[in-house]
């Protein structure tokens, strides 16, 4: 008697899939709703629960694209410090999107702190980067310049030579022109 029964409950169990019926797509849309809210939320948490940023994976176990959810949160002016720690985050997906949140967040409408930040964090768009940063040195800011020079310095390649070299002679701030004089010297020594 055992197996008929088992039998039937797995019948059961094989067709119940197949009984189910088509999907809807209002509970699908509201599923994936739900599942990118919680996404979100995760990525949130993950930014907030920190002394420091979390390392990449664990971004990475937290979202199907964790990229796209920090560049929502890194473009919205509201976040506070979750958006710098989201545009930090960002210098893991150095992609074209990337590229573009950081460019926009070193608009002169944005706080000095937050445009010193993108400013280091550019620097992993290598040569790209290297027009940013030297717009950066012409800044009326001596600390914004100074961020920018640094953040240049770190660049290979001999556009950031070439940018570093041109903001040394034009500097008015006699200090960071020897700055930028010392990097200049210091990156020709290396060769």
């Amino acid at each position: 008697m055992r197996h008929p029964t088992l039998l039937t409950l797995l019948l059961t169990l094989a067709a119940a899939p197949a009984c189910a019926g088509p999907s809807n797509p209002q509970t699908d849309t509201r599923t994936a709703a739900q599942t990118a809210d919680a996404e979100r939320a995760q990525i949130e948490a993950l930014l907030r629960g920190y002394h420091g940023l979390p390392e990449k994976a664990r971004f990475e176990a937290a979202a199907t694209d964790p990229a796209k959810i920090l560049r929502v949160i890194a473009a919205d002016a509201q976040a506070g410090p979750m958006r710098t720690a989201a545009l930090e985050a960002l210098k893991w997906w150095p992609d074209a999107r990337t590229f573009a949140v950081y460019e926009s967040a070193l608009g002169a409408e944005n706080p000095a702190g937050v445009r010193h930040k993108v400013l280091r964090y550019v620097v992993v768009h290598g040569d790209r980067a290297v027009p940013l940063l030297a717009a950066a040195l012409n800044e009326p800011s001596v600390q914004i310049r100074r961020t920018a020079a640094i953040a240049l310095f770190e660049v290979p390649g001999p556009k950031a030579t070439k940018a570093l070299s041109e903001a040394a002679d034009k500097e008015a701030d006699p200090t960071l022109a020897a700055e930028l004089r010392a990097q200049v010297a210091r990156r020709n020594s290396v060769r």
